[in-house]
């Protein structure tokens, strides 16, 4: 991958991973986490107003997980994005997978029993083990 696609990857990884980082206070203040999608945009976007706009693009995503997939698919096509990072709560983790066409970075918060009280735990994180296949695949992945 040249140097300027790696710069790229690694700063926005680098955001991805800082949003990680507030999801265990989310997860203190409402007990769960909704699935959310952040898309950067490779290229301006214009928004409904008609303003270009160059930075995250936050998504609020539908809790029904047969409708969620679609809103993705129609975020992406909107945006065209350079990275996405997607957060979804699980049965026993949260999971947060960051993807960029170089590689993803997938965080999994595990959710764990505290006395009567479920605790996010501190994230375990895995580099191109787990993609949603949307920009990057195994073995597609240039190094």
């Amino acid at each position: 991958m040249p140097p300027s696609e790696r710069f790229i990857h690694d700063e926005l990884c680098r955001r991805a991973e800082l949003a990680v980082s507030h999801l265990r206070d989310l997860w203190k203040e409402h007990r769960k986490i909704d699935p959310i999608l952040l898309l950067w945009p490779a290229d301006p976007v214009r928004t409904k107003e008609g303003v270009m706009f160059e930075g995250c693009v936050y998504c609020e995503l539908p809790q029904a997980e047969n409708e969620r997939r679609a809103t993705v698919l129609s975020a992406l096509e909107r945006v065209r994005p350079y990275a996405l990072l997607l957060v979804e709560q699980q049965d026993v983790a949260v999971k947060a997978i960051f993807e960029t066409h170089q590689g993803t970075r997938t965080w999994t918060l595990p959710i764990k029993k505290h006395g009567d009280v479920r605790v996010l735990y501190d994230p375990q994180m895995a580099d191109d083990v787990e993609s949603l296949g949307l920009l990057w695949r195994r073995g597609m992945a240039s190094s």
